[in-house]
């Protein structure tokens, strides 16, 4: 958390530089313009200035706002002798005057001073621009050229400076924080290798008492095992007694169950749901008792054929849930035979699409090489539906309806169109 609030003032820290960095920017130009404006000022420019009898007004004007931002009291109404008689004993040195012009601190300028220079300088009767007083004399124009930079200057300095300021008591700030965090990285990162230690001597602990709680663990299971093994054994001779009465009994009614189901799947599947109970309950299973043939007792074909897994199997693979859809796929499971389904909803396409899966493959007669895609199938040892049979059916499938499959060495092969799969 510490170090997280750290990096947002730094962050903000960063900001406030960037933004005043990019104010200071703005006053660059001025300063380095006033700068250009001083180096041209030679001792020779300004010994002739200061040697003028009696100098223009523009020139005069500089010497008052020269004197003026200088921090020199000249009162507006002063006579012009005297203030000439004033800026040549402030030129009297020429090099120290450049000097003092040069070292000149242009941040820290009163601000009455600055209105008072600007409000000169910015008139604009009195052209105090470097172009308007070249004419008058070279380092009057020069000396306009610095003051009206410095003035710009200080105003974008001034401007700047809270900024500037702001961003140094971030920076600060987040001096101050870092080293705090540091301090907290440390107890962190003592504490961190105390919890560490005691980690390891707590899992040595676990690991001790885990090999301990296994090795009861294991006495224990030896111990139900063998006592199991003793109940169990004891009622071991009951369950095989049953067991064997039930295979025996299994034995005996074989037959008469075998019989139901296979008359079911080779006859049964053609006929309506009421027809077909009729059938196998009315009539083969009557049949069946007066032969005296053994059969188990409450029987039915659906129970001998498959079982409760199977069933929900075929549901979840979109099997409809009522008695015929589920004699039906018993049927078509069970059979040695290729199925005929006439499917008008299409219940027993989409049964059979679940129930292969992508193992299935669907094609009709009447599309292109259809029988390109049976022998692939057939190849591939994949299952195979054919959509929209005619009434009549193609004399190439004859052979696969028929079985004709010959054996040819250690392997089988039916022969289609000519061709041996």
């Amino acid at each position: 958390v510490e170090e997280a609030k750290t990096n947002e003032l730094a962050e903000e820290a960063n900001k406030k530089k960037e933004k005043a960095e990019q104010e200071f920017l703005r006053a660059e130009p001025a300063m380095k313009a006033a700068e250009a404006a001083v180096n041209c000022l030679k001792k020779e420019s300004i010994t002739e200035m200061k040697g003028l009898p009696n100098p223009p007004d523009g020139v005069l004007l500089v010497a008052r706002v020269l004197m003026i931002l200088r921090g020199e009291k000249v009162s507006s109404n002063e006579a012009k002798e005297k203030i000439w008689k004033r800026a040549v004993i402030m030129m009297n040195n020429p090099s120290k005057f450049i000097e003092d012009i040069y070292k000149f601190d242009a941040r820290n300028v009163d601000e009455n001073i600055l209105e008072a220079v600007n409000k000169i300088i910015k008139d604009p009767a009195n052209n105090f621009t470097e172009a308007q007083m070249a004419s008058k004399n070279y380092a009057a124009s020069k000396l306009a050229s610095w003051i009206v930079n410095v003035s710009e200057f200080n105003r974008i300095y001034k401007d700047v400076k809270p900024l500037d300021d702001m961003q140094k008591e971030a920076t600060e700030l987040v001096k101050v924080k870092e080293k705090e965090l540091a301090v907290v990285k440390e107890r962190v990162r003592l504490i961190t290798e105390r919890v560490a230690a005691l980690n390891r001597d707590l899992k040595e602990a676990e690991a001790k008492k885990e090999a301990v709680e296994s090795e009861a663990k294991k006495c224990e299971d030896k111990l139900t095992s063998a006592q199991k093994l003793v109940e169990g054994l004891a009622d071991e001779n009951k369950r095989w007694g049953e067991n064997v009465k039930k295979l025996r009994e299994n034995i005996r009614t074989v037959i008469g169950d075998a019989l139901l189901a296979s008359g079911f799947v080779s006859y049964i599947a053609a006929f309506s749901a009421r027809f077909r109970k009729e059938l196998w309950q009315g009539q083969w299973l009557r049949g069946i008792k007066q032969l005296e043939i053994p059969m188990t007792e409450g029987i039915e074909p659906l129970k001998i054929l498959t079982n409760d897994g199977e069933i929900a199997g075929w549901k979840n693979e979109g099997l409809p849930a009522d008695q015929m859809s589920l004699e039906n796929a018993s049927v078509i499971t069970s059979c040695s035979r290729w199925p005929l389904l006439i499917d008008p909803q299409l219940q027993g396409s989409t049964w059979i699409r679940g129930h292969e899966g992508e193992d299935l493959v669907v094609f009709s007669l009447t599309q292109d090489k259809w029988n390109a895609k049976l022998l692939n199938a057939i190849r591939d040892g994949r299952t195979v539906m054919i959509e929209n049979v005619p009434q009549e059916i193609d004399a190439t499938l004859e052979p696969l309806l028929s079985r004709s499959i010959v054996k040819k060495g250690i392997g089988y092969i039916i022969e289609l169109g000519g061709a041996p799969v």
